[in-house]
């Protein structure tokens, strides 16, 4: 094979499968190419071809001409009887609803009163300009209704999550602390500017995108989401249907319509995942790109963004911001439905991209521009440094993969194929960039850390492993804590929660240890035959770092690694550095909450009568760490000596010896849920001299020795501080 012909090669592969281009797409008539688009903005939009349809049907109602009345006043927002006239279509509606639901079945799930006037006040406010342009009012009524249906939120919550998703919402608008949204942006501007320096036949940096993986609840969503004062974010979360409306089962919730829509596309287009994204991409960006055009000043698009991006108010619910995921995914799913199947199967995908997503993607960077300028004027003194790119953050990404992450071929390898296209497009024609944000916890996102090497792609080979950013920072709380008075309030619980991932905070005071419980041991009920629940609970306890074996040529190397990446996933392990070999090496850092789950499940035998035993003793713990940990080669633990961990160890059991006694005391028992007692016995203070009982047996004199070298420690601390908290106030 010829040279030339070897880097046509290179550049004519792609991650995992398929060719690509490594130069930029070849140039187009953007005019042709735009008239010929299917996201041209002129084109009806789903819910408007539904009203069309509708409208007739509608007519035919008994409640009509009422409902006609309360359109033709709340089209007039000003109007002084504007909030009578809501309150009017809001009864109107729902004395109407089984009627409706024949016509527009997603009125199928209604909603209290008062959020139904929310949703009505809301689509008012988004469709004035449309509304105006109509000259018939029926339509126009019959556009309102529609999107009224599509904008309800989830059924009926319990008053369980109503009031879980009111206090998660409240945590993640808190204050943030810390300077991980400053480091963020450098390291992708830095990244960004590397892309267009880099030259492909010396190692292109394959995508213009960084992975942001890390263990659960600590603060990665809401990192990016803070991102948004310092450059402008599009963000979307995608998770399980089932999570819908629950911010139990994670938070931010998910934007309704994302999931059912691939899901959908993999019934009736399956495994055509380029397609699937490339109209999934291109709805989102031109519903985006038409709403901000509707916007005449620099100013009014920038707060219509951050309108969307509200994700800290009203219980985690935003209604502006649900209509415009389910109207992005509905167009994407009409798109997909009249779309050339022929297109996915195609060994150069450009000419895909080209008709799906060049068009939108053009509108939404001239609207980009705007928003830019408009925050570069709000921090006159950062116009000399480098604008950072738009953020494009797809938040629990392995989502995507709603058949799982095992094929080669899936929709999350799909878009970062997608985003070759457009870091390549935006490289020649020296637009804003946009930067994808690939965001989990899910070991499954270890596909975003593969070993480059190992690539059957020459590109992705010459590209060196992507960047990956994981120091999002603990103890970002600590600001707000408050001062101790006494050494006593160090084990209140409303204390301990300041310390590590923030995600303590969101968990009300019934529910924190057995939450804390759940996640150590991956939501599941902890098994002494499981080695890595061991290990989890252990490392809690005594801090302990794995670092696997670098060498992806050792025959440890993938166990090694299957077991780092379990350990982040399911246990709470915290990433500190990322390999060339995309391997993780992980930390327990001094977290009080974790290790006081951990205490819960290693004296829990003791707080059980016999015929309710835990299948475990705490020795059964230590011989299994010892068993399947210690000495299995493919549990990369590091550590200075072995001396050094069973001088943790021996201190760990002297000082549970302690915590044993207190437990099997009555008081302690008062709760009839004993398998989760927190920090206010886990926590409390041991004395020093009970632990050292249990490690030694000391004559009277010794005893008598040490007891006055305590005085001692305590009488000088008291003397040097000048601000000192009183030790003995138990």
């Amino acid at each position: 094979m010829s040279k030339d012909r070897g880097k046509k090669r290179a550049r004519g592969e792609t991650p995992p499968v398929g060719p690509e281009t490594a130069s930029a797409p070849p140039p187009v008539d953007r005019e042709q190419l735009i008239r010929n688009a299917p996201f041209h903005p002129a084109n009806d939009s789903p819910r408007t071809k539904k009203a069309k349809d509708s409208v007739n049907k509608l007519k035919q109602l008994n409640i009509w001409v009422s409902i006609q009345l309360n359109h033709s006043k709340l089209c007039i927002p000003e109007d002084p009887l504007f909030d009578f006239f809501v309150n009017r279509m809001v009864q109107d509606i729902r004395d109407s609803q089984t009627e409706l639901r024949g016509i527009i079945p997603e009125f199928k799930s209604m909603t209290a009163k008062s959020r139904l006037k929310t949703v009505i006040r809301n689509v008012y406010s988004n469709l004035a300009a449309k509304i105006a342009s109509y000259s018939d009012m029926d339509e126009a009524l019959s556009l309102v209704l529609v999107h009224v249906a599509h904008s309800l939120p989830t059924p009926m919550l319990s008053t369980q999550d109503i009031e879980a998703n009111v206090r998660f919402s409240a945590q993640f608008g808190r204050d943030y602390y810390g300077n991980a949204p400053e480091r963020f942006p450098q390291f992708v501007t830095e990244h960004d500017q590397m892309f267009n320096e880099l030259d492909p036949d010396k190692g292109e940096i394959y995508l213009r995108g960084t992975a942001i993986v890390q263990s659960s609840g600590t603060g990665k969503s809401r990192m990016v989401y803070e991102c948004r004062h310092r450059t402008p974010l599009l963000y979307v979360c995608i998770r399980p249907i089932s999570a819908d409306g629950s911010a139990m089962q994670g938070y931010p919730l998910p934007d309704r319509g994302v999931r059912a829509f691939f899901e959908e596309a993999q019934m009736t287009h399956k495994n055509l995942y380029d397609l699937q994204i490339a109209c999934f991409l291109g709805a989102w960006f031109s519903v985006l790109a038409q709403r901000l055009a509707e916007r005449p000043t620099q100013q009014q698009k920038h707060e219509c963004l951050m309108q969307l991006n509200h994700l800290d108010k009203n219980a985690g619910e935003n209604p502006q911001r649900t209509d415009f995921f389910q109207t992005i995914s509905e167009l994407a799913f009409e798109t997909l439905k009249v779309a050339d199947r022929r297109s996915n199967d195609q060994k150069d995908y450009d000419p895909l991209f080209d008709c799906y997503i060049r068009p939108p993607l053009h509108r939404l960077e001239s609207e980009m521009s705007g928003i830019i300028a408009h925050m570069q004027s709000l921090n006159p003194h950062n116009i000399a440094s480098p604008t950072p790119p738009v953020l494009v953050a797809f938040d629990e990404c392995v989502e995507l993969n709603v058949d799982g992450v095992d094929k080669v071929n899936n929709p999350l390898n799909s878009l970062r194929r997608a985003w070759n296209y457009i870091s390549r497009l935006q490289s020649s024609a020296r637009t804003p960039t946009f930067w994808l944000v690939l965001i989990s916890t899910s070991s499954d996102a270890a596909c975003l850390l593969q070993d480059t090497r190992s690539k059957t792609s020459m590109s992705v080979r010459l590209s060196g492993p992507p960047p990956t950013f994981f120091g999002v920072g603990l103890d970002a709380l600590l600001a707000e804590q408050p001062a101790l008075s006494r050494a006593s309030e160090a084990s209140a619980d409303s204390h301990i929660i300041h310390y590590g991932r923030p995600l303590w905070k969101t968990f009300s005071p019934k529910k924190l240890w057995r939450m804390a419980k759940f996640k150590l041991t991956c939501s599941e009920d902890f098994s002494i035959y499981k080695a890595a629940h061991c290990f989890s609970v252990l490392a809690s306890r005594l801090a302990l770092t794995l670092s696997p074996t670098e060498s992806p040529h050792s025959a440890l190397f993938a166990r090694q690694k299957q077991f780092v990446d379990s350990t982040v996933d399911c246990h709470m392990r915290i990433v500190t550095r990322v390999t060339s070999e995309g391997v993780m090496h992980v930390e327990s850092p001094s977290e009080p909450v974790l290790a006081i789950a951990a205490s819960n499940i290693m004296l829990a035998p003791y707080l059980q009568s016999a015929e309710k035993a835990r299948g475990y003793t705490y020795a059964d713990i230590l011989k299994k760490f010892q068993q399947e940990c210690l000495l299995d080669p493919a549990v990369p633990l590091m550590m200075s000596s072995f001396g050094e961990l069973a001088s943790r160890i021996i201190l760990m059991a002297a000082c549970d010896a302690v915590q044993r006694k207190r437990i099997e005391q009555p008081k302690p028992k008062e709760s009839s849920d004993t398998q989760h007692v927190g920090a206010s016995i886990y926590a409390k203070p041991v004395p020093l001299e009970s632990v050292l009982e249990n490690l030694a047996d000391l004559d009277e004199a010794n005893r008598t020795a040490l007891r006055q070298r305590l005085e001692d420690v305590y009488d000088a601390g008291s003397r040097t501080e000048r601000h000192a908290i009183p030790f003995r106030d138990q």
